[in-house]
């Protein structure tokens, strides 16, 4: 039988399992226990409907999170470095690297107060027996996330602090990352449009995360291939 589970996003599901139509999961927020890991394992498989069985169009989420872009803060790197330090003293026998990437490592860019990081790792797939690990540091395991390749991980629930994004050495994930961080870094001015375009997307978007991300598409279309370009030559 379905149970309530206490989540932080309304999850409407319908599939060929028959189960409910409106399967609502509420996350137990700051709650770091062995039980909510097994149930963050469990939504990983929920956010990759291909290992259900059930198609990706029908599913419905619908978001509570506040989507805020908010001016640098200098204290954005010494969070991260605080970070590293947690994750490589728990996958001590796992990382290759572990940087700080996304816009809250540019200095001075606009960005939502999330701080991203890049882990890279010589077999993605070791992290996948690595989740209590994760859930120790209080992040949800959320699997590929949509990205083939990639292993994904959030903190903060609707309060979000965190991202990880681990890729396999070699992979175009690392280079992409990589790049664009680069590029921005040293174009100043290009990265000034950037921190515009998000600061207006957030006001306009009214906590559609898709909505969100779609007015920043073009610009990071092609901006992305200008990085990689850049940073190959």
């Amino acid at each position: 039988m379905i149970q309530q589970l206490r989540l932080s996003r309304v999850v409407t599901i319908t599939s060929q399992w028959q189960l409910p139509k409106n399967y609502v999961a509420h996350r137990l927020a700051g709650t770091q226990t062995k039980q909510l890991c097994h149930l963050v394992r469990i939504l990983a498989a929920v956010f990759e409907p291909q290992s259900w069985g059930v198609s990706s169009q029908r599913f419905t989420i619908v978001s509570s999170r506040k989507i805020e872009v908010v001016d640098y803060d200098t204290d954005w790197p010494h969070s991260f470095e605080s970070e590293k330090l947690a994750l490589e003293k728990t996958l001590y026998d796992t990382v290759v690297k572990i940087e700080h990437i996304g816009s809250t490592s540019i200095p001075n860019l606009a960005a939502k107060p999330i701080i991203d990081i890049l882990i890279e790792i010589d077999k993605v797939e070791r992290l996948d027996v690595k989740a209590d690990r994760f859930c120790s540091l209080g992040y949800e395991v959320k699997g590929e996330n949509g990205i083939p390749g990639r292993r994904y991980y959030q903190k903060g629930g609707n309060n979000r602090t965190h991202h990880i994004h681990a890729f396999q050495s070699g992979s175009f994930g690392l280079l992409r990352h990589r790049a664009f961080k680069e590029y921005l870094q040293a174009h100043p001015l290009i990265a000034r449009e950037y921190a515009s375009i998000k600061k207006q997307a957030a006001l306009s978007c009214n906590k559609d995360t898709e909505r969100y991300i779609s007015m920043k598409n073009d610009f990071i279309v092609k901006h992305e291939k200008l990085a990689l370009d850049w940073y190959g030559s």
